[in-house]
């Protein structure tokens, strides 16, 4: 594979990632509203935090490296982002509602996650290693927050045990 068609799957992932990031923040006012816990209530608002730092993060690499900003709209994303929605409608239940919402989250957040490897992966076999280090740190907040979403859905799972 030439270096030029490798930089051309990395200003892809990237563009792609960014829209994700910006999906994410358009569909958080919808889900937060199907949201009865308090845990999950801070935790999307620690996803909101994350999702805008991890915008403008990526909106500077791109600006590095000399990437114009594209729409690139991954379908499988926006499916993933329905498929939340669909799972608030399918219980009566709060907790049950809160632990779909929870768990829509973290594949979200697998999605993405898988994303930003790749694209580490590309910047890093072109020499970008700034950017390398910089995408393995969103990787890192990534997971953060997966454990962080994931105990909440736990918790939630245990409260609709009790009621």
């Amino acid at each position: 594979m030439s270096t030029k068609s490798l930089k051309a799957l990395l200003d892809e992932q990237l563009n792609e990632i960014l829209v994700t990031e910006i999906l994410i923040l358009d569909v958080l006012p919808t889900i937060e509203e199907k949201i009865s816990g308090v845990k999950l209530s801070r935790s999307i608002r620690a996803l909101r935090r994350l999702t805008r730092n991890q915008s403008r993060v990526l909106q500077r690499i791109l600006r590095q490296l000399e990437v114009p900003m594209e729409k690139v709209r991954p379908e499988e994303f926006e499916t993933l982002i329905a498929e939340i929605i669909c799972l608030t409608e399918y219980s009566c239940n709060p907790e049950i509602v809160d632990v779909n919402i929870a768990n829509g989250l973290n594949r979200l957040n697998s999605f993405q996650s898988a994303c930003y490897g790749a694209a580490s992966i590309y910047a890093k076999t072109l020499g970008y290693q700034k950017v390398a280090v910089a995408l393995q740190q969103l990787i890192n907040e990534k997971k953060t927050y997966h454990k962080r979403i994931t105990q909440t859905a736990e918790s939630q799972v245990d409260r609709a045990k009790d009621n």
